[in-house]
């Protein structure tokens, strides 16, 4: 099952086209189009609504066939305390869901595309295949390539903007937190029978992907698809408040020269934690409660957020130190970690260029050779190569 919510989008039908030229995997293939809109919105909007469900509708009976179905579902007036990508998302995962449970398929594929993306020609063949290779990973994140634009400034910022996503993560890596993966929600797989266990898709207006990631990545197993290809748009868009669109709106109304990033000081402190999460279980409950070998910046905000009082009860109820670890960073999880970069940078820490954190975290992973020149594009470019391959930096 693909799943594609849209509001007010234009661009649908593209997405529905690239799905159906994707050639076909073994299995049948259902995509769900949920198109939605807050209820007492203004007619204009009702009018495009209607518009793009009778368009979609169509689409639908002129290329559903046997092995490729979709269906177009209508959701005019959701309530306007939760409508949004999350709650639209939830609806049609949910359908997913009841759907594959009618075929008496539990573990069914649910994958989750937008409605201004295209995909690669094998996109629905490689998300089958991988699922068939990896029968224990319960959720992957697909590799992704935002579309290139003529727009030579919108080009600017959305170049900047991959990067900054692929730094971020591999500075996440680089601190040693155990769950660094992409979390793009247009990027994504997830077991129906796990979703489901894991109580589905939240109904937030925005960052549901992270926080629905977050939670399937602390099941451990979770995988990368990476010999295939979602495209996102780069267009602006200010229908949430925080994500692709609304980063190049603000990119494009600020006009900056910089994309300013968590530097990777910040990283250096997260590290002195998560590279001895270990030894709080083996040592006296007194020294773990010391905080003294963490970064003093770290120690402050931990200080802060019952560091101590957590960490006693992590150790109270696990039997093992892999069981110790594994609780661990279900609380000093990828959340927590944003929330001390956010303090961070409240606090008066400076931020840095993508272009100049990117290239440091290749110098201290010894590939100075590899990127003589440091724009934005060439760094952009070797991150991809990296994320392609799936290999690693390396640190000493």
């Amino acid at each position: 099952m693909v799943t594609v919510p849209a509001h007010d989008e234009p661009d649908l039908l593209r997405t529905l086209e690239s799905l159906s030229a994707c050639a076909r995997p073994t299995c049948a293939v259902e995509v769900i189009v949920g198109l939605n809109l807050p209820e007492d919105c203004a007619p204009a909007l009702q009018a495009r609504h209607r518009q793009h469900l009778a368009e979609a509708h169509e689409f639908a009976a002129k290329h559903s066939a046997p092995g490729f179905r979709v269906h177009a579902l209508d959701y005019p007036a959701l309530p306007q305390r939760h409508a949004g990508v999350g709650l639209a998302r939830r609806l049609i995962m949910d359908e997913a869901v009841a759907r594959f449970r009618a075929a008496g398929n539990d573990k069914g594929i649910i994958a989750c595309l937008d409605a201004d993306c295209t995909v690669a020609c094998d996109y629905l063949q490689q998300l089958d295949a991988h699922f068939r290779t990896y029968p224990e990973s319960p959720a992957c994140s697909v590799y992704y390539e935002h579309t290139h634009v003529d727009d030579a400034r919108l080009r600017a910022g959305i170049v900047r903007y991959e990067l900054y996503l692929r730094y971020y993560v591999h500075a996440l890596r680089y601190a040693g937190f155990p769950y660094a993966f992409q979390t793009v929600g247009s990027s994504m797989a997830v077991r129906s029978d796990v979703y489901q266990r894991e109580g589905g898709m939240n109904r937030r207006k925005a960052g549901e992907d992270f926080y629905f990631l977050s939670k399937i990545m602390a099941l451990g197993g979770f995988s990368e698809l990476r010999s295939t290809t979602v495209y996102p748009s780069a267009r602006v868009s200010h229908r949430v408040p925080f994500g692709t669109g609304r980063s190049m709106g603000k990119w494009i109304a600020d006009d900056r020269g910089e994309w300013p990033v968590y530097p990777l000081a910040a990283f250096d402190s997260i590290h002195s934690l998560c590279t001895r999460a270990a030894e709080l279980w083996s040592v006296p409950p007194s020294i773990a409660a010391e905080l003294s070998w963490i970064s003093p910046e770290l120690a402050r905000y931990l200080d802060q957020n019952r560091f101590r009082e957590q960490v006693a009860g992590i150790r109270a109820n696990a039997a093992s130190s892999v069981t110790f670890q594994r609780h661990f960073f279900r609380w000093f999880n990828g959340l927590r970690i944003l929330k001390y970069l956010h303090w961070l940078r409240a606090q008066g820490q400076p931020q840095q260029s993508v272009e100049s954190a990117a290239d440091e975290l290749l110098r201290r992973a010894g590939q100075l050779g590899s990127v003589s020149d440091p724009s934005p594009e060439v760094l952009l470019g070797h991150y991809r190569r990296l994320d392609r391959s799936g290999r690693r930096l390396r640190f000493a």
